[in-house]
């Protein structure tokens, strides 16, 4: 399944690049809009893999709730949320303490994924719905069993 995903993603990124480049001749540099929607298209395409995979191979362990599955289950304890949410604080605090410690230099910060997030207009918008919509259930079913 892995692998099926980073061949669905650099299909995708590709797919994109070619396509510009069909169009805007062979000297066509790599900027930003361009670079956005390449790896969009990557992160779009390697989504609707995981979804196939899942769907067509492990179907049957969709609503299974047991370690082995892939459903999710009430926790066995009611205190395991108040439990959950002090963790997350937790791990919330320690990255606000370690970025007040040792603050990023700005003038580093200059690789994709920054020039990505901080981008405006559509791209940005679609930086967004990837990272917030589609790249979590992905995960989710990539990590609960299907892929290990």
């Amino acid at each position: 399944m892995i692998v099926g995903y980073v061949v669905a993603q650099l299909a995708g990124f590709w797919l994109v690049t070619l396509i510009a480049a069909a169009t805007h001749g062979l000297g066509l540099h790599m900027n930003l809009p361009l670079s956005g929607w390449a790896v969009s298209a990557g992160v779009l395409l390697g989504a609707v893999w995981v979804v196939t995979f899942t769907w067509y191979f492990a179907r049957p362990w969709l609503h299974d709730a047991n370690a082995g599955g892939l459903a999710w289950c009430a926790p066995s304890q009611h205190h395991s949320y108040a439990v959950a949410l002090l963790m997350a604080f937790t791990l919330v605090a320690l990255v606000v303490v370690t970025e007040l410690l040792l603050p990023p230099d700005p003038r580093q910060l200059t690789g994709p994924m920054q020039l990505l997030s901080t981008s405006r207009g559509a791209t940005h918008v679609l930086f967004v719905l990837l990272a917030v919509v589609i790249a979590p259930p992905v995960e989710e079913l990539m990590f609960r069993g299907v892929a290990f």
